[in-house]
């Protein structure tokens, strides 16, 4: 667990500093690389299987975040197709894990929620940077994470925990 949030919080802060959000001197490259390394630490070394898709999908957040800052450098044709192959990258991750936490039996979870939501958030910005279909992707992504969400929603308000016990 500690290694998936490592990773996580790697990938947040080389997102900022990229953005000019955070004033670290740090190499943002070098972070992400940090954060890489934790997502596949437990992908290789995961003590169960829910664990390694949330690695999965640390690492595919992860891309989105470094497409995400490299899209503010867009200066030639490479720097464009290297946005495009990272947030394609990323894409292709989130289904991998989105997959694995199906084959657990927790495609309806706050968990295969999230995913979703990334998807749907990924094809978004493919959308706005380069157009074409993943605009209408991202709208079905979305409506999708928000069913799953709405219906935890209901059964939670049905039957709430009762923490007291």
């Amino acid at each position: 667990e500690a290694r998936l949030a490592h990773g996580r919080a790697a990938a947040l802060c080389a997102q900022h500093v990229a953005l000019g959000a955070s004033h670290s001197s740090e190499d943002w490259r070098d972070i992400f690389q940090e954060g890489s390394v934790a997502f596949e630490t437990v992908r290789a070394d995961g003590v169960d299987a829910e664990q390694r898709a949330r690695a999965a999908a640390g690492l595919a957040e992860l891309w989105y975040c470094l497409a995400s800052a490299k899209s503010l450098r867009l200066h030639d044709h490479d720097s464009v197709e290297e946005v495009r192959r990272l947030a394609r990258k990323s894409i292709a991750k989130t289904h991998e894990a989105l997959t694995e936490i199906r084959e657990l039996g927790l495609g309806a979870t706050r968990l295969a929620a999230t995913m979703l939501k990334d998807l749907g958030k990924v094809h978004g910005f493919l959308a706005s940077i380069f157009g074409g279909g993943d605009a209408a992707t991202s709208r079905e992504f979305l409506a999708e994470a928000l069913r799953i969400q709405q219906r935890l929603d209901r059964y939670f308000r049905e039957y709430p925990l009762n923490l007291a016990l």
